[in-house]
């Protein structure tokens, strides 16, 4: 389909998606045909998604908890 019709989008939220293993993974693959939007609220570094996600076509939505991260690290 991708080949007849071009990239299309993709919302994934709900959870905490990020916590998946290999899901960083998933994402750089969906990446590739989807604009992907992700929900999270950073319960992983930030420095490791940045690391391992290829962000041309990945946009992430997040969201403060405080249980998950500190204020002063989340808003930086």
């Amino acid at each position: 389909m991708y080949e007849l019709y071009g990239m299309g989008s993709m919302r994934i939220a709900g959870g905490e998606p990020i916590i998946y293993p290999g899901f960083l993974a998933l994402l750089n693959e969906l990446g590739n045909i989807f604009v992907v939007e992700v929900s999270t609220n950073l319960s992983l570094p930030w420095e490791r998604i940045v690391d391992q996600v290829e962000p041309l076509n990945i946009k992430f939505h997040t969201s403060f908890h405080p249980e998950y991260s500190q204020q002063d690290v989340f808003f930086g």
